[in-house]
């Protein structure tokens, strides 16, 4: 809803929404991001992936949403070979 021109502007507009969600919430919007990021490093860095639904909304109301991502080894060190040999700009 805001338009930042500013650096600090940004931030505070940023600071402000995050503010406004409840912690529930909060965790719905990490834990998705942490699956995204899975997906990103499953396809090296490109965002050509779907998002499966896992129906977090289901999960959390039998106490059964993960605490963390799981990832597997192969995943992780393909994506730090890639990103090691990315060139710095």
């Amino acid at each position: 809803q805001d338009a930042p021109s500013t650096v600090d502007e940004f931030i505070f507009a940023v600071e402000k929404t995050f503010d406004m969600f409840s912690i529930k919430d909060l965790n719905k919007v990490f834990f998705t991001l942490h699956l995204c990021m899975v997906k990103v490093m499953k396809v090296s860095g490109g965002n050509n992936h779907k998002l499966s639904h896992i129906n977090k909304k289901k999960l959390i109301r039998n106490g059964q949403l993960p605490d963390c991502i799981e990832c597997e080894s192969q995943v992780i060190n393909e994506t730090k070979i890639a990103l090691s040999n990315m060139e710095v700009e």
